[in-house]
């Protein structure tokens, strides 16, 4: 799997700086009217299920909308040249699947019919000699 990585969604998107506010936006336009679930019955009782609920539906549509605008216009980060391994991103194996921190890039071997037998065998015991002449 090759990847590329340019900058030029950056310079070609002039909407680009707006994205990470916007997503900040629709997180905190979120918080409070996810907090206020538990008030819409009584809201309901009080002005009528017919506008609270599409409200809060209306409400909450346009906060999860700007999320997905920021989110879709979003520049992807770079990584720094210097943080790169034969061409890849350094969190990444030579496969391009996400390093786990460990040693990923040994392939565990599958496991054979010797392997089984010889984990399955018991452990041989040294046996203990005595002299009979104590």
């Amino acid at each position: 799997m090759t990847t590329t990585w340019s900058s030029s969604t950056a310079t070609t998107d002039p909407a680009a700086p707006l994205a990470v506010p916007a997503m900040a936006l629709a997180v905190l336009m979120s918080t409070p009217a996810l907090t206020a679930l538990t008030q819409l019955p009584q809201w309901a009782s009080e002005y009528g299920p017919a506008l609270v609920y599409p409200a809060a539906l209306l409400y909450l549509a346009v906060a999860a909308r700007i999320w997905w605008w920021g989110a879709a216009h979003r520049v992807p980060r770079t990584p720094h040249p210097a943080r790169t391994r034969n061409g890849q991103p350094a969190g990444r194996d030579l496969d391009g699947h996400r390093d786990r921190g460990d040693s990923s890039l040994v392939r565990p071997q599958p496991v054979t019919a010797a392997i089984v037998a010889a984990m399955t065998k018991p452990p041989r015991m040294p046996i203990a000699t005595t002299s009979g002449t104590d």
